[in-house]
């Protein structure tokens, strides 16, 4: 049951991704829940703000916007590359209770 309501909860994302759709639920703007979830699902990858951008369809300032807001909020924090200081790699923080609970509600 679990697998089809992520599956739901996906094209159900896409849907309002199409229709502009400002919030998926209260508290968390639609933009923030695609990063959240797109970093959730590619967390055994390097991302950066451009990965995310070419992902999700964003311009650069939106996304830079967007992640500092995340930041701010304790849902993600990002690391400078040790390789190549150019490159600064973006994380969800699985400590945030606030993702967690929209997370569940919104698959109920």
């Amino acid at each position: 049951m679990a697998g089809f309501n992520e599956d739901l909860l996906d094209a159900w994302l896409q849907l309002t991704l199409v229709i502009d759709n400002e919030k998926i639920v209260s508290g968390m703007p639609l933009n923030e829940i695609l990063i959240y979830r797109y970093l959730y699902h590619h967390q055994a990858e390097d991302i950066t703000a451009t990965t995310l951008c070419q992902a999700i369809g964003m311009l650069k300032s939106q996304m830079n916007r967007t992640l500092q807001s995340m930041e701010e909020k304790g849902l993600i924090y990002r690391e400078r590359s040790s390789l190549d200081k150019r490159q600064v790699y973006v994380f969800i923080n699985h400590n945030s209770p606030l993702y967690q609970a929209m997370h569940t509600k919104a698959l109920k």
